[in-house]
């Protein structure tokens, strides 16, 4: 009996080693691509973001109109669809300063958080200053974003 001990051990040992129990794998923030409002079919009022590092105009990061499930980013490569989950602070265009969105299958969710900067002159307002927030998976990626909101 004393023999089966040592062995268990062992086994357990070079199991652990080779990957086979309890392997942890490193966790990949989503990447956060930009997109063209055009090719994607997207308009009417409501806020788009871009990074404001950006090297072609007409290109975003993040769209919302104002109707539920509207919401859209590029992720991975693919356009995402959201819907907002959850939202405070000021109301503007159908928009808050603080907004939560979940992806269609719930597996991404987005945060996102901006600051209003000056009116425009025809129905708009700026978006001096935001971050969005993308979490999958346990993974974030944070990506600062400035924009346009407006009908």
């Amino acid at each position: 009996m004393k023999q089966q001990r040592p062995l268990a051990v062992l086994l357990s040992f070079v199991l652990t080693g080779c990957g086979f129990a309890g392997e942890v794998v490193p966790e990949v923030a989503p990447t956060v691509g930009e997109f063209s409002l055009e090719e994607n079919n997207l308009y009417g009022c409501g806020m788009v973001l871009w990074k404001p590092d950006r090297t072609a105009q007409g290109q975003y990061v993040f769209f919302n109109g104002i109707e539920d499930g509207s919401m859209r980013m590029l992720i991975d490569d693919e356009l995402v669809e959201f819907s907002r989950v959850d939202g405070s602070g000021q109301d503007f265009y159908g928009q808050q300063t603080t907004q939560t969105f979940r992806s269609a299958d719930g597996m991404i969710t987005a945060s996102v958080t901006v600051t209003l900067g000056e009116k425009g002159e025809i129905e708009s307002v700026a978006i001096a200053n935001g971050t969005i927030r993308v979490e999958r998976d346990g993974a974030t990626v944070e990506v600062p974003v400035v924009g346009d909101a407006g009908c």
